[in-house]
């Protein structure tokens, strides 16, 4: 599996199998604050501004790598809406 900014990593099944569920990886492991915003605004129906009023008094944090994400999605050939 190809892990953003780190490469091809080894992932291991799980060792529980359920007769109902899904135990496949589905994408790479979100970067810290990577879906923050969208959180945010989605289930807790904050503004923009409330949001980065958030950010400005550091109550939330995205890490410097979100910002190349895309940049480095694209390298991967990993699409945003697969993970």
């Amino acid at each position: 599996m190809k892990q953003p900014f780190i490469g091809e990593i080894v992932t291991y099944g799980s060792p529980f199998k359920m007769s109902e569920t899904s135990s496949n990886v589905r994408g790479y492991a979100p970067l810290i604050g990577e879906n923050t915003r969208e959180v945010l605004a989605g289930w807790l129906d904050l503004s923009a501004d409330e949001i980065n009023s958030l950010y400005k008094n550091d109550v939330v944090y995205t890490e410097d790598a979100v910002a190349r994400l895309p940049e480095e999605l694209k390298r991967l050939g990993i699409r945003k809406d697969t993970k």
